[in-house]
């Protein structure tokens, strides 16, 4: 005996692909609270959801229905990838800061966190210290990794490293360097 549910979805797809704002919304609404265990803001949440269903409602009317079995399943799939993708985009913009002259530099807007205004300060002044007290091939190094966004690939073509893992070592190494000029200077700074 077939699943109703699928029987029911198998219709709700012929009336989006007809173009039926009522199916549209009947759609919105029939899965409605799938997105509540994603691990984001509400208001992240339900912009994920709705671009899932928006998406999948275009899916269905360039007349791709037929390669949804499972509707559930697949806004499911669609909603965890879009989810996936906004973490992943939240990890690169955590992970950007912007060097330069330092005559010139932006202050780095630091993420709300238990930090108080002067203690954001001090941290910005750190790094500052710490990018200008580092090699200046250290400097290039972040800079093309950090601010530029590139890959090592790119890194050892660019800086002339014979290939990507010399240039992954060099950053590390950089990484270290700095790790080690800034621990005395978060000490001073949290103490």
């Amino acid at each position: 005996m077939p699943n109703p549910n699928h029987i029911f979805d198998q219709q709700l797809i012929r009336k989006i692909e007809m173009h039926n704002i009522r199916a549209d919304n009947m759609y919105f609404d029939r899965f409605l609270g799938i997105e509540r265990w994603l691990a984001a803001p509400k208001d992240v949440r339900t912009e994920i959801y709705v671009a899932t269903i928006t998406d999948i409602i275009i899916y269905i009317r360039n007349g791709n229905g037929d390669q949804i079995q499972n509707l559930r399943a697949y806004t499911n799939t669609v909603l965890s990838n879009k989810y996936n993708r906004w973490q992943a985009k939240q990890m690169r913009d955590r992970r950007t800061i912007v060097f330069g002259d330092p005559a010139e530099m932006q202050p780095y807007e630091l993420p709300d966190s238990c930090l108080d205004h002067e203690q954001k300060e001090k941290l910005m002044e750190m790094l500052k210290s710490l990018m200008q007290n580092l090699s200046e091939r250290c400097q290039e190094i972040i800079k093309a990794k950090y601010t530029k966004g590139q890959r090592f690939r790119d890194i050892a073509v660019s800086l002339g490293y014979t290939n990507e893992n010399s240039a992954r070592g060099a950053h590390h190494t950089c990484i270290q360097n700095a790790r080690e000029l800034g621990m005395i200077e978060i000490e001073r700074i949290f103490n």
